[in-house]
């Protein structure tokens, strides 16, 4: 309808004119495809073929080495210090075990030959302690998940390839038995490190006690590690710590594996148990429900919830009590001296007296030169000089 009116003289008719222009513009405008925005969740990763597994092999095995070591650092150190405090606690038990077929001689009952507090929190020490210390040797090569689950968590979330996948958790599970093996070695007695279900703790417990224990876990890898802030450095610290909360509360329970390969590596030498299928299951568990909450919290945008919270500027905390404001633009040369400064505020305090400084040493050898100056006789010059 509108190439009708571009076929007859335009100048004869201005409004006609106007009438085909806007006639065509909106033709144009209907034609343009129109944009439509869809969020949809990224699964690429998960998607391989041959030619992806071909590829990065070398780093992966080199990383997935790096895994093995760390895995075995972290057990061999951690279940040495588990066979550790039950080979100190033997005496003990020894007595224990005496009294009890004395007091079943008179016909009275039998005591309680549990572990003591001090044994349950050495044993959390010390696994703590070492995934500590050996997340923060290999945290920067391989990620340092020594976790079959964890690696599972970041398998979903997209930071490691399917094929780096597959090899940590092969890395992990050998890690997991040749340090169980070489502590069976080692160390005399029997090896007393493998984790079992508690007197009155039954199968379905054991399950979720492992699992909000090793989503715990991962929840602290997701976003200590994972997640770049100022603090990322110190993600080691955090796991390690995250650990040692989850032995206080579940070694008892369940012995606080958190960890399938912690389970498996011990099991392979003393035997597998009826409930070892426990701590399959649990982790496994513990691990989607990690990935579930991280995942919702990126969705939300759980960042723009605090924005200035991983400052480290002194201007951005809070006035205390009758604390004059402290803006991002004050001279910190005149307001040197403040009440209670917070550590941000102490660094910006030493940089201002720092930089002021410099001009007061220039102002203190430029009237240095005037009094030299001064003193020193004037000589003639021009005409007047003799």
């Amino acid at each position: 309808m509108c190439s009708l009116h571009t076929e007859r003289d335009n100048s004869a008719n201005p409004q006609q004119n106007q009438w085909t222009d806007s006639c065509a513009k909106h033709d144009t405008q209907s034609t343009m495809p129109q944009e439509v925005t869809v969020t949809r969740l990224n699964l690429s990763h998960l998607k391989f073929t041959r030619q992806d597994l071909a590829r990065d092999i070398k780093n992966d095995l080199v990383a997935a080495f790096g895994e093995f070591v760390g895995t075995f650092t972290f057990l061999l150190l951690g279940l040495g210090g588990i066979q550790a405090a039950g080979t100190s606690n033997a005496a003990s038990l020894s007595r224990a075990a005496s009294q009890t077929v004395s007091a079943a001689s008179q016909g009275s009952s039998a005591i309680n030959t549990v572990a003591s507090i001090e044994q349950l929190t050495y044993i959390s020490v010390s696994m703590g302690l070492s995934l500590l210390f050996s997340a923060w040797i290999f945290y920067r090569a391989t990620g340092a998940a020594f976790n079959p689950n964890v690696s599972f968590a970041l398998l979903l979330v997209g930071v490691i390839s399917p094929a780096r996948f597959l090899v940590y958790v092969i890395a992990q599970f050998a890690g997991a038995i040749t340090a169980s093996g070489l502590l069976e070695i080692l160390l005399p007695g029997p090896l007393a490190v493998t984790p079992a279900l508690g007197a009155d703790t039954n199968s379905a417990q054991g399950v979720f006690i492992e699992a909000f224990t090793t989503c715990a876990l991962i929840l602290s890898v997701l976003f200590l590690a994972v997640e770049k802030h100022r603090a990322t450095f110190l993600a080691p610290l955090g796991i390690g710590i995250t650990l040692f909360a989850g032995h206080l509360f579940g070694v008892v329970y369940t012995g606080a594996a958190m960890n399938t390969a912690r389970a498996f590596g011990p099991s392979v030498i003393t035997g597998f148990g009826n409930d070892h299928w426990v701590y399959w299951i649990g982790p496994t568990i513990g691990a989607f429900l990690a990935v579930t909450i991280y995942t919702l919290m990126k969705r939300f945008k759980y960042w723009r919830l605090n924005v200035e919270q991983d400052t480290d500027k002194g201007s951005k905390s809070p006035d205390l009590f009758v604390q004059e404001k402290i803006e991002a633009d004050t001279d910190k040369a005149h307001n040197q001296q403040r009440l209670l400064p917070s550590l941000g505020q102490i660094t910006d305090i030493i940089r201002g007296h720092a930089s002021s400084e410099e001009p007061r040493q220039e102002t203190h050898q430029e009237a240095h030169q005037e009094a030299e100056s001064s003193t020193r006789p004037q000589h003639p010059q021009g005409p007047d000089m003799v």
